[in-house]
C-alpha cells in the first residue's frame, strides 16, 4: 500500500491527537504565527513558514532535522503553544534560555585568519 500522505510522519495525526487537542492550548497556523516575536523588519513569521516548519523542518543546532507538531482539526492546520515550545528547545539542544555554547576561537585560529586576511589584501594591492 503505498502512503500518499505528504506530511512527513511526524507531523501526522497520532494516537494522542484527542488528548493534546483538549490538553494543550491549539492555535491555527495563523494565529501561532501572530504569536511569534517579530525579529525580521516588523512583520511575525508568515503561517506558511509554519507550515514549512511541519513539513521541511529546520536543521538543529546538531545537525538533525526537527519539524514542528501540527494536527488537523476541522479541516485547519493546528499547532499548539507547547508544540511551539518543544519545536524551539529542539531546534536549540533543549537550551532553551541558555547562551550559546560555541567554542571560543583561540589566538592561534585568531592569528590565521589575520594572516589569511592580510595575504588577500597584499594580493589586491590595498596595503
Amino acid at each position: 500500500m503505498q502512503d500518499n500522505n505528504p506530511l512527513p510522519s511526524q507531523t501526522r495525526l497520532s494516537h494522542d491527537v484527542g488528548e493534546r487537542v483538549f490538553h494543550e492550548q491549539m492555535l491555527s497556523l495563523a494565529q501561532a504565527a501572530r504569536r511569534l516575536p517579530t525579529l525580521r523588519g516588523r512583520k511575525s513569521p508568515h503561517p506558511a513558514t509554519l507550515f514549512r516548519w511541519a513539513t521541511a523542518g529546520r536543521k538543529g543546532r546538531n545537525g538533525a532535522i526537527v519539524r514542528l507538531e501540527i494536527w488537523r482539526v476541522g479541516g485547519t492546520n493546528c499547532t499548539s503553544i507547547e508544540a511551539l515550545t518543544r519545536f524551539f528547545d529542539r531546534l536549540n539542544d533543549g537550551l532553551s534560555g541558555a547562551t550559546s555554547q560555541r567554542v571560543p576561537e583561540t589566538d592561534n585560529t585568531l592569528a590565521q585568519q589575520a594572516k589569511q586576511a592580510k595575504d588577500i589584501l597584499q594580493r589586491r594591492g590595498l596595503i
